[in-house]
């Protein structure tokens, strides 16, 4: 585990918040300059605290307009195999595997139902797969602010 100080937390929520804050606002809100902003910020790319800056698009602007989790279980042997198979699925966003109620999740978009049953239907029939359960978001809300990023 890293240990990151109050600054640094600080930083880090500004940036979960909105990762594009320029150097300046956020250094404002430290209460720092934006020069240590950005050698703090470095240093937490350094350590493997940020890995890198994310887009994150409104997919229903291209035709996607469902976001759903499939939740997967699934014989042990077989999981490399499904995890290769999803990944090369071109509507699967992220493959997880997971401890709790599936063995893996996977994050799909779609553009409609049936899509998502027809991908049901491929997953189901694969070797190994025993259930296959699909999830529909219907609302992502994000929040960070509660997370105590600080360890000293």
């Amino acid at each position: 585990m890293i240990e990151i100080d109050e600054i640094d937390a600080k930083i880090l929520h500004a940036l979960l918040k909105d990762s594009r804050s320029k150097m300046k606002d956020v250094a404002k809100e430290c209460g720092i300059s934006a020069v240590a902003v950005k050698k703090r910020v470095d240093q937490l790319k350094t350590n493997g605290v940020i890995l890198k800056p994310v887009l994150i698009s409104k997919m229903s602007k291209f035709g996607y307009g469902f976001l759903a989790l499939i939740g997967i279980n699934l014989e042990s042997s077989q999981e490399n195999n499904v995890i290769e198979m999803m990944r090369e699925l071109i509507i699967v966003s992220r493959v997880e595997k997971t401890f709790g109620k599936y063995d893996l999740c996977i994050n799909v978009f779609a553009q409609n139902l049936n899509q998502l049953d027809r991908l049901k239907n491929v997953v189901m029939t694969h070797p190994g797969v025993e259930s296959v359960e699909i999830n529909i978001w219907s609302k992502y809300v994000a929040n960070y602010d509660n997370i105590k990023l600080q360890s000293r």
